[in-house]
């Protein structure tokens, strides 16, 4: 029996909702060479039973069930049951144009130095409009497959697993790691540059379903933030010496992510031996390495206003401003009347203070106190 081209590899787990949707769009697809690999990862509910029914209907379809490890491990699972040397993932709550396979599997058709293949995508709630396409494609690198993909949100072609199609012999060193959440962020960079090389096509053949309220994206919890801020770590460790700017934008990215959350400390203290890489002015460098050094330190330093002005020029400014107001609007002091408003502010210099309210407080105070 002759292998097909494309093995799909579909994990499944508790996704009952949305497998009458996902299943028939990979077996209606235009290029008809490929076979479905179902890996059931111990689904409680009866989505075994939906594969197992689809199964006896196509015999392109082969279904394997395995306890709860996770994404990960049924991706891998997944590649050690495949037959084909091309692999595509897709998730078990998305759903793929007609010709997206057809879309992937062209470049490997046409170029034998392909190893990854790319394609557009779209997100979708419930309701999605299919399109035909001429599927042209262009070689480019990671680099420009970045930039190419800058137009979605979080970067996704840069990131995902997803709308790709790769070479089995891209996984002979590189796995998906087990029991991780997020565990695209620490591969798919990894394997775009060990290809130097992908051909990218703008065909929207993936819709990524935005309203599954059970997505990995979407669950609670501190450990799903953990792993997303090792993987972030783990990407521009990676990239710290390949590609400098893209490491500068995703070190700007993650800073701020965990800027305002409770792992602000935690997801810092990572970031130690990544600063000397980043294009940040050598001021703003030790004030990162304090901060995430001594974090307890740093917020001390920042309470106390006077030495944070050590790092930021016009904090001496900002405080005495801000101390005044304080003052000022215990004292209430009548409304200020406009004919006097000019007069006022000229008796104070605050035309270079960047807050209006400043301006307005104090030029109220000089001119109550001038009545």
């Amino acid at each position: 029996m002759e292998k097909p081209f494309l093995s799909v590899i579909l994990p499944v787990y508790k996704v009952e909702a949305f497998l009458p949707a996902t299943i028939p769009s990979i077996l209606n697809q235009s290029f008809k060479d490929f076979e479905l690999i179902i890996i059931n990862d111990g689904s409680t509910d009866n989505s075994l039973e939906i594969c197992n029914e689809f199964a006896k209907k196509d015999s392109r379809i082969k279904v394997f069930s395995q306890k709860n490890k996770g994404l990960s491990c049924a991706r891998n699972t997944g590649m050690e049951k495949a037959s084909a040397e091309i692999f595509v993932f897709v998730d078990s709550d998305d759903i793929i144009n007609r010709d997206m396979l057809k879309c992937l599997a062209k470049p490997f058709q046409e170029n034998p130095d392909c190893l990854i293949s790319a394609c557009n995508f779209m997100y979708f709630d419930d309701k999605v409009e299919f399109s035909a396409d001429t599927f042209a494609y262009n070689r480019v690198t990671p680099y420009e497959l970045y930039y190419s993909g800058k137009n979605h949100e979080g970067y996704a072609i840069y990131v995902t697993a997803w709308a790709k199609a790769y070479k089995k012999s891209l996984f002979k060193k590189i796995k998906y790691p087990e029991h991780k959440y997020h565990e695209d962020v620490f591969v798919t960079c990894k394997l775009l540059y060990t290809a130097n090389h992908v051909y990218y096509s703008e065909y929207p053949g993936y819709f990524y379903r935005t309203s599954n309220p059970t997505s990995i994206t979407k669950l609670p919890g501190k450990k799903r933030q953990i792993d997303y801020m090792h993987g972030q770590i783990s990407r521009m460790r990676y990239l710290k010496k390949r590609e400098k700017e893209i490491f500068q934008i995703f070190f700007d990215f993650y800073v701020e992510m965990f800027s305002k959350t409770k792992l602000q400390n935690r997801a810092y203290r990572n970031l130690i031996f990544l600063i000397p890489f980043t294009n940040l002015p050598l001021k703003r460098k030790c004030k990162f390495i304090i901060q995430c050094s001594f974090p307890h330190i740093y917020k001390i330093l920042k309470k106390v206003r006077r030495l944070y002005g050590l790092f930021d020029d016009n904090a001496r400014k900002k405080y005495k401003n801000e101390r005044e107001i304080k003052r000022i609007e215990k004292s209430k002091l009548p409304p200020l009347h406009p004919a006097q408003y000019d007069a006022a502010l000229s008796k104070r210099n605050c035309e270079d203070c960047e807050n209006d309210k400043c301006i307005e407080t104090v030029s109220r105070y000089f001119a109550g106190r001038n009545q």
